[in-house]
Order: C-alpha cells, then sequence, then structure tokens
C-alpha cells in the first residue's frame, strides 16, 4: 500500500510508548512518528519536550507539526482530560475522554459498573472514612485488598495478609493521606484466588477487538519473591487461556462495560484494559485500565499481525472496527524481560551509563523506558529497558530474550531469570 504520509504523536516516554513508536513506525500509512516526551530509545530528531499531562502545549505540538492521529500512552493525562483537547480542536485521537477514562481514575466508579450489570468482580465496600474502612476490613476478614479509589501511579493498592496490615494501608491512604486525593476514600475488597491475566481489548464505542492475552511477573525476585514492582516481565499466550475463554471475556465482561458507557453518554473509544483473576467460578475483574499495558503492550504489539494503524483509525469511529477484516494475530510466542536499576523497586542510582544495547537488539526488540540520551545513554528510572523475545515456542521467545540481555550491562543491572520458565 502506498504511504498515505501519517504523521503519528505518540503521548508518553516509558517503554510501552517506544513499542507504539516502533508499531506505527513500521505501517504502510505512516510518514512520521513523534514522541511526546519519548525517551532515550527515540531518536532525537522525533523527540518532543512537552510533558505527556501539558494539554495545551500538546495541542500546540500537534498543530504546528500537521499531526495526523495522536496516541496517549498514560493513564495520568488520559484521566486529566488530554483527548478531550485533541477532540475539540478537531484532531483524531487514540484514547477515551476524561469522563469514559474514569473505569480507571475511580476503582469505586468502576465496582459501581460492574455490580450494576452482574459483571463478575470480588466482593467490596467503598469506605471514605477510617471507621468505615475499619468496619469493612473486619468482616471480610483476612487477606483483604485495599485500594485507593483514585490514581496512585500503580502504587495505591495493598493486598493485606493480616487486618492489622490493612488496617494500617487503610489508615495511611485515608488519615495520613500518602496519596493526597487519590486515597480520599478506599475500595476494601474480598481476596480473590486463582491465577491473574490482563487483556487489553480495542474499542470502538460498540464494537471490540481481543488482543492477545499477557501475564505480568510483578514480584521483583525470582520464585515471585521480594517487594512488588511495576512488572519485571511477561509471556504470552498464556495455556491456561484459550480461544473460548477470550470470547466469555468479552461477551460477559468487554462488551456489557462498552454498551453501558455508552449508554451513560461516555462512550469509550480506545483501550480498555482488564485486569482479571481466573478463579475456580470463572474469570472475575480485578480492575480496569483505560489505556495499553505496561509491558503487555510490548508483548501484544510483537504478536500483533494486523496494522495498528487500521485499529485505532477505526476504533476512533463508532463502531468503525465492525468494517475492518479479522484481526491477524501470531501464533508465535512472546516473552518479555525488564532490566532493572540495583535497588529497584527501593531507592536507586540514576545517570549509569548503558551499554550493549544495539547489539542485543539484533535479536529480540528491545524497548527503553527508564533511559535518557545525554550524548550517552544512561539509565533514568527504575525499569530501565524492556527484552522482548519472539519464537515458534515460549522456551525459543526466552532462549532470544534472554541471550539478548547478556549481552546489555549498566552497573547494579537486575532481572529476573525465571520469566516464563513454568512453559518452557
Amino acid at each position: 500500500m502506498q504511504s498515505e504520509g501519517l504523521t503519528v504523536l505518540i503521548i508518553g516516554g516509558g517503554a510501552r510508548e517506544h513499542a507504539l513508536y516502533r508499531a506505527f513506525g513500521s505501517s504502510s500509512r505512516v510518514a512520521r512518528v513523534l514522541c511526546a516526551p519519548g525517551n532515550g530509545g527515540i531518536p532525537a530528531a522525533d523527540r518532543r519536550a512537552v510533558g505527556d499531562s501539558d494539554g495545551p502545549a500538546l495541542l500546540n505540538l500537534a498543530q504546528r507539526e500537521g499531526v495526523d492521529l495522536v496516541v496517549v500512552g498514560p493513564e495520568a493525562p488520559l484521566v486529566a482530560g488530554v483527548s478531550d483537547v485533541f477532540t475539540g480542536a478537531g484532531i483524531r485521537v487514540f484514547g477515551p475522554s476524561a469522563a469514559a477514562a474514569q473505569l480507571e481514575g475511580s476503582k469505586a466508579f468502576a465496582k459501581e459498573i460492574c455490580v450494576s450489570l452482574g459483571v463478575p468482580t470480588a466482593d467490596h465496600v467503598v469506605a471514605s472514612s477510617y471507621d468505615e474502612a475499619e468496619a469493612a476490613i473486619r468482616a471480610f476478614g483476612s487477606p483483604v485488598v485495599v485500594k485507593a479509589d483514585g490514581l496512585c501511579a500503580g502504587k495505591g493498592v495493598t493486598v493485606a495478609s493480616s487486618e492489622q496490615e490493612a488496617l494500617e494501608a487503610a489508615g495511611s491512604m485515608l488519615s495520613d493521606k500518602i496519596f493526597g486525593e487519590a486515597g480520599d476514600t478506599v475500595v476494601i475488597e474480598r481476596c480473590l484466588s486463582g491465577r491473574e491475566c490482563s487483556v487489553m481489548a480495542i474499542c470502538d464505542g460498540e464494537n471490540a477487538i481481543l488482543l492477545p492475552a499477557v501475564r505480568d511477573h510483578k514480584r521483583a525476585l525470582d520464585g515471585d519473591r521480594g517487594p512488588n514492582t511495576g512488572g519485571m516481565g511477561a509471556y504470552s499466550p498464556l495455556p491456561d487461556v484459550d480461544q473460548a475463554l477470550l470470547e466469555k471475556v468479552k461477551a460477559e465482561i468487554i462488551l456489557p462495560v462498552i454498551h453501558e458507557m455508552a449508554r451513560r453518554g461516555m462512550p469509550y473509544h480506545g483501550v480498555l484494559y482488564a485486569g482479571l483473576m481466573l478463579t475456580e467460578s470463572g474469570p472475575q475483574v480485578i480492575e480496569f485500565n483505560c489505556r495499553f499495558g505496561d509491558p503487555e503492550t510490548q508483548i501484544a504489539l510483537a504478536l500483533l499481525r494486523t496494522d495498528i494503524v487500521d485499529l485505532t483509525l477505526a476504533a476512533i469511529v463508532p463502531g468503525g472496527l465492525a468494517n475492518l477484516p479479522a484481526t491477524e494475530i501470531s501464533d508465535e510466542a512472546a516473552v518479555c524481560v525488564v532490566l532493572a536499576s540495583g535497588g529497584y523497586p527501593g531507592k536507586y542510582a540514576t545517570g549509569i551509563p548503558i551499554s550493549g544495547v544495539d547489539a542485543a537488539d539484533e535479536g529480540a526488540f528491545v524497548f527503553h523506558a527508564g533511559t535518557r540520551d545525554e550524548g550517552e545513554l544512561v539509565t533514568s528510572g527504575g525499569r530501565v529497558l524492556n527484552v522482548v523475545g519472539v519464537g515458534a515456542t515460549h522456551e525459543d521467545a526466552r532462549a532470544k530474550a534472554y541471550t539478548a540481555c547478556e549481552k546489555i550491562y549498566f552497573e547494579g543491572m537486575q532481572f529476573r531469570r525465571d520469566i516464563a520458565a513454568k512453559l518452557a
């Protein structure tokens, strides 16, 4: 297909945005991809030093650069209404409105939607005072989950193994205000047991197309030990998630939610990401996210054969996905390994030189997360690089990912060596 010469703007600066940058850049429909603010993996010519939540500055950038499509990566800009800024200016944007993004911006709102529809989710109580939270915690017993209602950069959830731990978590949110307004309300939730998985759906307000299910590893250390992190690796496909289960998730969770959002006057256009627990009684919703997952996107895009531009442009149009041919997904496996700074998820140093990335990128996909280009590539965050291997089997994909990891070096570098190991 001859290039349409589209200019695409990716908003964000993590590994997810680097993966989106590459995916859109590989489309025959795209002439140029910009990223604001980007990271050390994005060529300097394509980076724009604009904050990802600065709506007016981002709009000015898009108008100045003649942007045809904006793709928003992180949740905070979406919840703050950055999509509405572009829509109001007549620029196509892939990402839900601020109203629709409440599905991630307020856990209490997401719970209310689920309950109103009969979508399976854990029993819960919404509490706005410590006394209410304490009563709910005592009623549920332990283990129990305490969640801040609003956005907390992934840090607002405590899975408490004792009532005392849960009470301390609730107190820190409601009384000590460690998350500010995001913790003015908390959700106390019965702890579900099973296996977690993530399912991302591209939605057009009426229909949905599901991307491959992904499972990530949250714990810092091998054997699922150590503190929770933003994710230390992921893999797909999942042996316990077949097409029939995906269709069940679509029919009983994704579609009812987007139809209800439309009924409420907040049609959902963008990615609806369902964090699920696969229980003995079936899949249950742990949470909704209003954007591409990280690191799930790095896995899903590696297996997607349909042009991502076709999907995103169609999803902006109400009912537009119905006009597309069937989505093509590779039958290969993908494994993502996160290379993190020493000390992560606690305190860590930055500005440490990184070597070997170009050599590693020859046999795998290396996506930058916490990197900065200072004439030389240096670390700038806790999760520094994502290395994705793709192969005929999980074993092949793991081998490619870990071979690439061994080529990369920065002082203090740490990574798990057991991502998808149980499947290889």
